[in-house]
């Protein structure tokens, strides 16, 4: 868009006003019609400027901070001037008289905005009181247990080390321009460095936990770095092999982060120090979000290949146990299935695994994604052409290889999407946990937060930031999603086909 401004600025001029408000009438001349254009410019900048004094008279001198009332004006500005510019255009070319539908399409739509912008921006930078989400970080992130036991909080920072040496690894094997992760993810640690300095409310150790989060981003810059240099136009097998190895190495990141924080067995000691770990059922806050979502979608999709392959399979001994189980799992709801596990589940497990609520609470979860994971990878197995199982015959491949290296990297290829799709489900699903008391974010957001006595009443922050929470996760997944879509040349018509 940006070049056919450059080329012909009067061109798309035109045919911009002609996709917000419809063509102009024939008694419009051409002089007439950028006239109306700049005019509206001008009446919609003097509104905006108008709604920023407005925005400045009423709360400039009071308590709210002037930076909040910078951003809410700043917002007030864009969406006050955009919608008197339309309405301007429609006014003056006609178009919203003559009933034109793209005329009153983009009237009804930027009033929607501009109210919108209104309710929004006056919540969050005007009336809202972030003082409980301040407060309350720490207990948000990892909940009441680990909170009043900070002694207990390094044993996430080898999983996040590794998570970090991941991510970085990750996006340097794209092949893209460095300028397309080192952006963003600098102003993401910005704004994490920000949140964790805010002198706010705080009280935690904020410089040693500042040191250790600085050299997590350290390890991803690193490594990042590292691996663009070394696989920017390299061999594509050796890519492959690459990603590869990082998705084994991401299975065992998960694996260590449940070892780091509860060790199975008796206490360890290493090196003269006992090693005790923290219990499931004392996990909290976001942290225990993504560790039962991650179980979910790891362990469920395990499953959900076993379950999918053993539907197809010809042996009854295979498909029938697979096919029970799928169609009993998929016929309750989860929050049926976690009522189950909560209940019932220990007399069925307690003489092979004393188990306590939040491992199986993971336990359902992952069967339960395992069994939605099972009916779409099905879907794509059925979907993979006969003649790649022919030619995989016909060069000695085992009945085995064939399936793991022929049938399942096209089946997960095309139905990528509703795998993601599964995923960021699972990942919202994690807050029903809260019915069964356990201290989860949203949990912790409606309950314990609320019932401190300096923040009674203030429901409305708690819930907008975990809403914002749980939103920003399932974008980055979905994101993540076309990202991979796009690598693997599905973003356009024909690429589940392509080779």
């Amino acid at each position: 868009m940006i070049e056919a401004w450059k080329a012909n600025p009067d061109l798309a001029r035109r045919r911009l006003i002609d996709n917000l408000v419809g063509k102009p009438p024939a008694y419009l001349a051409h002089r007439g019609e950028k006239v109306s254009f700049f005019l509206s410019i001008f009446l919609g900048l003097a509104a905006g400027v108008w709604s920023v004094k407005n925005i400045f008279d009423r709360y400039g001198g009071g308590e709210t901070p002037q930076i909040n009332v910078l951003l809410y004006s700043t917002m007030m500005f864009i969406s006050t001037s955009i919608l008197i510019m339309v309405i301007s255009l429609a006014v003056m070319r006609g178009s919203i008289f003559l009933g034109r539908l793209n005329a009153i399409t983009s009237v009804i739509s930027v009033l929607v905005l501009q109210n919108v912008v209104e309710a929004i921006g006056g919540f969050v930078f005007i009336n809202a009181n972030w003082d409980v989400i301040w407060a309350n970080r720490q207990l948000l992130m990892f909940g009441p247990h680990l909170t009043s036991h900070p002694e207990e909080l390094w044993r996430f920072w080898p999983p996040m080390y590794l998570l970090a040496l991941l991510i970085g690894g990750a996006y340097g094997s794209l092949g893209e321009s460095p300028r397309k992760f080192l952006i963003p993810f600098t102003l993401f640690v910005l704004i994490s460095v920000l949140i964790l300095y805010n002198p706010n409310h705080r009280g935690y150790d904020y410089e040693s936990t500042m040191v250790k989060l600085l050299g997590a981003f350290a390890v991803t810059y690193i490594s990042f770095l590292i691996t663009n240099k070394k696989l920017t136009g390299a061999d594509e097998y050796m890519i492959v092999r690459f990603h590869r190895w990082l998705s084994i190495t991401a299975v065992i990141t998960f694996f260590v982060a449940l070892f780091t924080l509860d060790p199975p067995g008796d206490d360890i000691t290493f090196a003269s120090m006992e090693i005790t770990g923290v219990a499931p059922a004392l996990w909290g806050g976001f942290v225990m979000n993504v560790l039962v979502a991650t179980a979910g979608c790891v362990l469920g999709f395990g499953l959900g290949i076993v379950l999918a392959f053993g539907r197809r399979s010809n042996l009854a001994a295979y498909r029938y146990p697979s096919t029970a189980i799928i169609e009993l799992i998929r016929s309750g709801p989860l929050v049926a299935w976690l009522f189950i596990a909560f209940i019932l589940l220990p007399d069925v497990l307690n003489p092979i695994w004393e188990s306590d609520v939040v491992m199986r609470m993971i336990l359902i979860i992952s069967i339960f994604g395992g069994c939605y994971g099972a009916e779409i990878i099905r879907g794509g197995l059925q979907a993979v052409p006969f003649g790649q199982i022919e030619a995989a015959t016909a060069l000695g491949l085992s009945n085995m290889q064939t399936k793991l290296l022929v049938e399942l990297p096209n089946a997960i290829r095309t139905t990528l999407p509703t795998i993601v799709s599964l995923f960021i489900g699972l990942w919202k699903d994690t807050t029903l946990l809260y019915l069964l008391g356990v201290h989860e974010m949203f949990n912790l957001s409606t309950l314990a937060l609320t019932q401190q006595k300096e923040f009674l009443g203030l429901t409305r922050e708690t819930l907008v930031f975990a809403g914002m929470a749980f939103w920003i996760v399932a974008f980055y997944l979905s994101r993540i999603s076309l990202r991979i879509e796009s690598g693997l040349g599905l973003g356009h018509e024909g690429g589940g086909e392509a080779t």
